[in-house]
This record gives C-alpha cells, sequence and structure tokens, in this order.
C-alpha cells in the first residue's frame, strides 16, 4: 500500500479466482494496472476514487468509508449487489483463467503442484 512498493499478490486475484467483488487495499492506480491487465472493476457499484488518492492515509480512509456503506445493507440488499455484478465477476474469472492458463510460469506452478498431490 505504501510507495514505492507496486506489486499484485495472490490477494489481489483470490477474490476473482472465487467470482467476489472486491476492493483492493493497495497502492494508488492498482485498479488501472488491473484494468491494463483486462480486468474490469466495480466502478458504478463501488466508489473507486481511492485508487487515484496517492494520500496512503486519506486512500485507507476513502476505503472504509465504502466498506462501511456497503456493510450497511440489509442483507436483501447486499444479496442484489452481489449478483448484479455477476457479468463482471464471471469476466474476471475467466480473464484470470486464460492469463493463468496461458503463462508458462502459471502453467509450470500447476504441473509442479499436481506432481506434489500426486506425489510424484
Amino acid at each position: 500500500m505504501h510507495p514505492p512498493y507496486r506489486s499484485m499478490t495472490e490477494k489481489c486475484f483470490k477474490p476473482i479466482a472465487n467470482y467476489n467483488p472486491f476492493i483492493l487495499v493497495s497502492f494508488a492506480g492498482a485498479l488501472e494496472e488491473l484494468k491494463n491487465l483486462g480486468f474490469r472493476t466495480f466502478e458504478g457499484f463501488i466508489d473507486e476514487s481511492y485508487d487515484k488518492e496517492t494520500d496512503t492515509t486519506k486512500r485507507l480512509l476513502m476505503i472504509a468509508a465504502e466498506v462501511r456503506r456497503l456493510c450497511s445493507m440489509s442483507k436483501e440488499e447486499i444479496h442484489n449487489w452481489y449478483w448484479s455484478t455477476e457479468e463482471i465477476l464471471i469476466h474476471n474469472h475467466n480473464r484470470l483463467m486464460t492469463l493463468f492458463l496461458t503463462d508458462k510460469v502459471s502453467q509450470d506452478t500447476i504441473n509442479y503442484l499436481e506432481r506434489r498431490v500426486r506425489g510424484a
């Protein structure tokens, strides 16, 4: 979250793999980086103005305000909100699988883990 560190870790991609909307608590511009990779964000569903804030403290406060807003929704509201993001969730999951399965390092990792599970 603090400059100059700018990396995307598994924490960014875990919600995508599991069809979950997300608020990215990361460096300023992280959502833009995801878009550059072909992912869609939840603009219109989540106030993503925090992504442009370069002051770390202000960015974190903006994120906290958005989390509070979402947490204040009723069960029915959050249920409807979640399902209204379905198109984005499916797009992002499919994009992640495409990147994961076509990247040589990712494929090598999959093969390694499969060998470990089989005990080979």
